[in-house]
């Protein structure tokens, strides 16, 4: 590298610097002011407020509609016998606990 490159970058980066430090005070002087205090109460909304009390919350809907199960269940019996009430009645679309009995089979011989 001669002399006149390395006189170039040197003068090149100056340049450069200066003109950042002039569009730096630019930018600085065209800040806008902050707005004074009666703009900001000018521009507020005002708020209504209420007082939270105790009371009771409906927490049931009534509405129409049809209900899709996740999965279809079907009992089938690998003995033979007559099939007997369970502890449980069955309807559509009751829950039964983890174990619950849901029928009995009777799988006595009929004389």
């Amino acid at each position: 590298m001669n002399l006149f490159q390395r006189r170039f970058g040197i003068i090149a980066a100056l340049l450069v610097l200066i003109a950042q430090a002039a569009a730096f005070r630019i930018l600085q002087s065209k800040k806008a002011d902050p707005p004074k205090r009666e703009e900001q109460q000018a521009k507020m909304r005002s708020v209504e407020v209420l007082t939270v009390v105790p009371a009771a919350v409906n927490t049931e809907i009534d509405i129409l509609g049809r209900i899709l199960p996740y999965e279809r269940v079907e009992i089938y019996s690998e003995v033979g016998g007559v099939m007997q009430r369970g502890a449980a009645d069955f309807e559509e679309g009751i829950s039964l606990a983890n174990g619950a009995q849901l029928c009995r089979i009777d799988d006595t011989e009929p004389v």
